[in-house]
């Protein structure tokens, strides 16, 4: 498959000469076309043209003009370097060093920056082609199966997204609801056997659909896929088959302080505070019901390690969520969604452990969790 992204343009200093010499041979390796600035005599011009390029610089000044070109470019900072150049940024642009640190990220330290990097161990073609294409506000392509296609929500999905989301609530409360007849029908037969059966018992109670409590709305999505992607790196995905979107699967920073209660894996966008990392999302995405929906069930916590964890404490630990068009469902899809996500997040969101959060009476999710390695901690 041929990358979307075909050519790096390099405006660095010295400090950085090193890594740039390794990351230009990654590079050429995956086929992507390595530019000095000084080759293109600094002409913003040239580079316009070719859609298919970013730029790498060190100098927010060449950062603010590629900005006013409508060119894509990466900040490049070294760790040991970022309140230097970051209080020089802000001088240079008039900026108070005593305001907050986050006001001066958006102000004056590469402002418009598809992303700012402070060295480039792990940066690749896939890498600086996910954050160019966002940069876009289009879909980056995270993993490809046998049958499937994993990539970022797009705005053409969300009508089928949604309609997905509602028919899956309406499936699993009417699973609920059967279960609940079958109970009060058993009821009623043994109350009927001894003969004390109590006139007036409703045994078709009408029971709220979790549909009423979906998160999956045109309005949530369209505003997760602008703000989610940009801010974490990662989140929920879109799974299609054949060109059509069939459900989706994915991962949020795992929340420590949240309780079983308050999360369920089935419900993709749980009534949640977001961890600090990503608060501001919570922040930005619309509130979904005046009524919060909380899940009283019995919740089972699965966890899976992909690392050693005896030695030191855990790093990067994700929830993984999931759901799947009722019409796929026995398919083989589920398993295959889940396993291509988590080989994802081991590889490329170097991932040391993940979670899941499946209502006791879910069966189906539960043993599809254990299939894929989750142990339970219930």
């Amino acid at each position: 498959m041929k990358n979307v992204l075909q050519c790096v343009v390099f405006n660095l200093s010295r400090e950085w000469e090193r890594e740039e010499h390794a990351l230009r041979e990654r590079l050429a390796r995956e086929g992507i076309l390595c530019v000095d600035f000084a080759e293109t005599d600094g002409s913003l011009t040239l580079i316009k043209k070719n859609e298919d390029a970013v730029v790498l610089t060190g100098s927010p000044e060449i950062g603010a003009e590629l900005v006013r070109e409508g060119i894509i470019y990466f900040g490049c900072c070294h760790a040991q370097n970022v309140q230097g150049n970051q209080a020089s940024a802000m001088e240079s642009t008039g900026v108070d060093a005593d305001t907050d640190a986050d006001t001066n990220m958006g102000s004056g330290w590469f402002d418009g920056a598809a992303l700012v990097l402070e060295g480039f161990e792990e940066v690749d073609a896939e890498y600086l082609e996910q954050w160019m294409l966002r940069a876009k506000g289009m879909p980056a392509t995270i993993t490809r199966t046998g049958r499937l296609l994993i990539r970022e929500i797009a705005d053409e999905d969300i009508p089928e997204l949604e309609r997905i989301g509602r028919e899956c609530g309406e499936a699993e409360a009417q699973e609920e609801t059967n279960e609940e007849l079958n109970k009060e029908t058993k009821e009623t037969n043994e109350k009927i056997n001894e003969g004390i059966l109590y006139a007036g018992k409703n045994t078709c109670e009408e029971k709220e659909l979790h549909a009423q409590g979906n998160r999956f709305t045109k309005e949530y999505l369209y505003s997760y896929r602008r703000t989610a992607y940009r801010l974490q790196g990662f989140g929920l995905w879109s799974v299609l088959h054949r060109d059509r979107v069939i459900g989706c699967c994915g991962f949020e920073p795992w929340d420590t302080g949240l309780e079983p209660a308050e999360s369920a894996a089935s419900r993709i966008v749980s009534e949640r505070k977001k961890t600090d990392a990503i608060q501001s999302l919570a922040d930005i995405l619309p509130d979904q019901t005046d009524q919060p929906l909380v899940c009283t069930d019995t919740i089972i916590s699965y966890h899976l390690h992909f690392r050693e964890t005896s030695a030191a404490p855990l790093g990067i630990i994700l929830e993984m969520q999931y759901m799947l068009d009722p019409a796929y469902h026995r398919q083989g899809f589920g398993t295959e969604m889940c396993r291509a996500s988590l080989a994802y997040a081991r590889e490329r969101l170097d991932a040391d452990e993940v979670r899941l959060r499946i209502r006791e009476d879910n069966l189906a999710s539960r043993a599809l969790a254990e299939k894929l390695g989750f142990v339970s901690e219930g």
